[in-house]
């Protein structure tokens, strides 16, 4: 069976963000983002086993300075800086692109002098003559809504949309009056869809999308972490922005949703190097420091990249039409028990109820690993059942 796997970066960010301390500058708000291990999604793209072009490829974010233009398999378009950043002009260049590596279709450049670049990846590509049967889509920010336009793309497309699609969107956030249908809904071909949240997000114009039909025929998961848009692909920072002189402190987001990440591409058929390979009780421990440190979690959301969403003491997510509170989601509220949210999220108890009785583990041993989500449980009422 022949996998491909596109990984569609965010707004302002390209394939070279993987570098530790990677800094996604924006010189019209003169600000940065940091990446104290690199960007996620460049950074997965970079450990890929296989040559690129053969079984996967990566396309730059809009608004990242159009580092990747001259090497489109389609007319690129070359869009300035600031309109992708606030409009993502680029991203529907960007799944032409995509479709064309995915067919292999050379139509653009091969009968024209140049474009050697592309000659050189069609060569590559043709390689793998084995045809398609999987097509695995990561992105994040306006990448990760990239994902949705691309299967979208596929399921209209007469010579893919036989291929079954797996998507991991993080944080996907098309921006303000971004919330066209073939942005924020999923089609037939979709089988697996596994999306992030980040929950202390508070900009205006942030709101992730949540598409309203996932009647999908492989596994839905939806995970909520705390800190900002950033800090769920790696920005370690107590603002979950700017950067410079910071504490970095806050790096457990970001490890939890690579290992995951990594995880399931791994399940999707897809060979890594350098994995994380976090173990049950590494991630549990990860958790545990994330719900210590939950009120300074909550402080990232006095920060913004834009102006505050005055509109609403919670994110919301959705679309413009139908944005809902992040309290009103169950799939992305934390457990509650006796109106205490006693776990990150809906993994987080998962993985802490099967570890203890994998591990046969009693409550005293738990606690010695677990501090303060233990501390947490035994202030619940003595009928609760764990």
């Amino acid at each position: 069976m022949s996998i491909f796997t596109l990984f569609f970066c965010g707004t302002g960010s390209n394939r070279n963000d993987s570098t530790p301390n990677a800094v996604i500058e924006d010189k019209d708000k003169n600000g940065a983002w940091i990446f104290h291990a690199g960007e996620l999604i460049s950074t997965l793209a970079k450990n890929m086993v296989a040559q690129e072009f053969y079984s996967w490829t990566i396309v730059d974010g809009p608004g990242s300075g159009n580092l990747q233009e001259q090497e489109k398999w389609v007319k690129p378009g070359n869009h300035h800086n600031i309109m992708g950043q606030l409009l993502g002009k680029g991203w529907e260049n960007n799944v032409a692109h995509a479709l064309a590596v995915l067919k292999a279709d050379p139509s653009f450049f091969a009968q024209q002098p140049g474009y050697i670049a592309q000659k050189k990846q069609f060569q590559i590509r043709t390689t793998n003559s084995q045809p398609i049967e999987v097509v695995n889509l990561v992105g994040w920010s306006r990448g990760g809504v990239t994902c949705h336009m691309m299967a979208n793309a596929m399921a209209e497309d007469p010579k893919l949309s036989h291929i079954k699609v797996n998507i991991f969107a993080i944080d996907p956030v098309p921006g303000l009056f971004q919330f066209a249908e073939h942005r924020t809904k999923i089609k037939f071909n979709v089988h697996d869809y596994y999306v992030v949240y980040a929950r202390h997000e508070a900009s205006l114009g942030f709101t992730p999308v949540m598409t309203n039909n996932l009647d999908v025929s492989g596994k839905i998961a939806f995970y909520a972490m705390p800190g900002r848009h950033a800090t769920v692909v790696g920005n370690g920072s107590e603002t979950g922005d700017n950067i410079y002189n910071q504490p970095t402190d806050f790096t457990e987001p970001g490890k939890i949703v690579r290992c995951l990440v990594e995880k399931q591409l791994t399940s999707w058929g897809v060979k890594l190097n350098n994995t994380l390979s976090l173990t049950d009780e590494e991630m549990l421990q990860y958790y545990d420091i994330m719900l210590a440190d939950l009120p300074k979690y909550q402080l990232m959301s006095k920060n913004v990249y834009t102006v505050r969403d005055y509109f609403s003491a919670e994110r919301k997510v959705g679309n413009e039409s139908q944005n809902k509170k992040w309290s009103q989601l169950n799939m992305l509220a934390s457990p509650n028990f006796s109106g205490k949210d006693i776990f990150i999220n809906q993994h987080h108890m998962n993985l802490f109820i099967n570890y203890q009785s994998r591990m046969r583990l009693n409550e005293a041993d738990m606690a010695k690993k677990f501090p303060t989500t233990c501390q947490l449980i035994t202030k619940l009422p003595p009928t609760f059942n764990r």
